[in-house]
């Protein structure tokens, strides 16, 4: 029975990417059966592991959706209420308890789980790999079997090039300790390898979020690798500081730069207007915010007096309305929007939280999770919204697998 477990928990966890780019909602239903999973195990086996979280931290996440029950319902929404609080609530607890079971099991089972598990991360990460550099050749393939006719957008290679972003630094990890941790010269071959590949792939999509990302973490990498301490205290402290300023700051810079800005490609452009309507809506009410999920309800148009949508000429033949169209493409501004001033609180002592955490992580991992955390925050910053699943599943297997390799290495250094 708890190999059976086991085996569940590993190949479900990396391949379910694969699905969520079709259908986001089976991220939620498989983590939501690992969590499961990881409570029959800890059930069965009569045993507490050794809590990850501090009674300081264990409050402070307990204030944060103590804070979103009573928010959503104090400022109801269409699409967000304490239904959807409790949902959020269960996918975390899941989460969670994917990563206690990790320190219960057995060192000969760790490492076989963990073999495993980043056979299939790196599985689904050359599947990406394949599928933005070949030009989504597996949606074309399925039109041509079945004459569906489906049009490829851009996002079709966004999500996957963000996920190479993101996924390539524990992957590269991954191979450090394990393939190559005897001969850093290898490493290093195979380190500059796998980064050009990726980066190559990379820039042939359409995703400037994506693009940003690998160049801004591998940025980050050379600058851990110079001075561990130093960067994990500039990128935590820059991430809070973005999320502080960001509304006024893009507005004034909209208001200042935004009609000069024609060196930008048309999707910058087109962030700055929502950027700054967003900034717009934050100033209005800045303390309370407009409720969960607000952004993702449609309903946030700027009209003129004749109760048409404004539109901003961005080109000569190119006009782009004045609305937030289920996400303002970045999360600081996302959160000011919902939550406002008392929201952006809790982040930022979560923020501050997270990066203590990856302070306790071994030096050998640092830099790494460092480079991933710095992939993901481009991400957000530039890109995606608070509540999409695929990107926050994305987190989550990051998480996962530097968490695993962390105990790999100090279990090794024990030795």
């Amino acid at each position: 029975m708890l190999t059976a477990i086991f085996w569940l928990q590993v190949l479900s966890a990396p391949s379910v990417l694969m699905l969520v780019m079709i259908n986001p909602i089976s991220l939620p239903l498989v983590t939501v059966l690992n969590g499961t999973l990881s409570t029959a195990y800890v059930a069965g086996k009569r045993a507490l592991a050794t809590p990850l979280l501090s009674k300081n931290s264990f409050l402070l996440l307990v204030g944060c959706f103590g804070f979103l029950l009573i928010h959503s319902v104090l400022v109801p929404t269409k699409d967000g209420g304490p239904i959807y609080v409790g949902k959020a609530l269960v996918l975390c607890l899941c989460a969670y308890f994917s990563i206690v079971q990790w320190s219960l099991l057995e060192q000969r089972q760790q490492s076989m789980l963990r073999h495993w598990f980043f056979g299939g991360l790196f599985f689904a990460a050359f599947y990406f790999f394949l599928k933005i550099y070949f030009d989504h050749w597996d949606q074309k393939l399925f039109m041509s079997l079945t004459g569906i006719v489906k049009r490829l957008g851009a996002e079709y290679g966004n999500r996957p090039a963000v996920v190479l972003a993101v996924w390539i630094w524990p992957i590269l990890l991954y191979c450090r300790l394990t393939l190559f941790k005897k001969s850093k010269v290898a490493f290093s071959v195979v380190t500059a390898s796998l980064l050009v590949l990726v980066a190559y792939a990379i820039f042939q999509t359409k995703s400037e979020t994506a693009q940003a990302a690998i160049v801004i973490s591998g940025v980050c990498f050379v600058l851990a690798s110079l001075n561990l301490t130093w960067t994990r205290r500039f990128l935590g402290s820059g991430i809070i500081l973005v999320l502080l300023t960001f509304p006024l700051l893009t507005h004034q810079i909209y208001e200042k730069y935004g009609h000069e800005a024609e060196f930008l490609p048309f999707s910058s452009k087109h962030r700055l207007v929502i950027w700054s309507y967003t900034s717009e809506l934050v100033q209005a009410k800045p303390f309370s915010g407009r409720g969960l999920r607000a952004a993702h309800s449609g309903e946030l148009i700027d009209l003129d007096t004749d109760g048409n949508a404004k539109r901003i000429q961005l080109t000569e033949d190119r006009y782009v309305p004045r609305l937030i169209a289920h996400h303002p493409h970045n999360m600081a501004l996302q959160i000011w929007l919902e939550f406002g001033l008392f929201g952006v609180a809790f982040a930022v002592a979560l923020i501050a939280l997270f990066f203590r955490f990856l302070g306790t992580l071994a030096a050998s991992i640092q830099r790494f999770a460092l480079s991933s955390v710095a992939a993901f925050t481009v991400s957000c910053l530039v890109g995606y919204g608070l509540w999409q699943t695929w990107l926050l599943g994305v987190a989550f297997w990051a998480l996962l697998a530097f968490t695993m390799l962390n105990a790999h290495e100090n279990s090794r250094q024990d030795e």
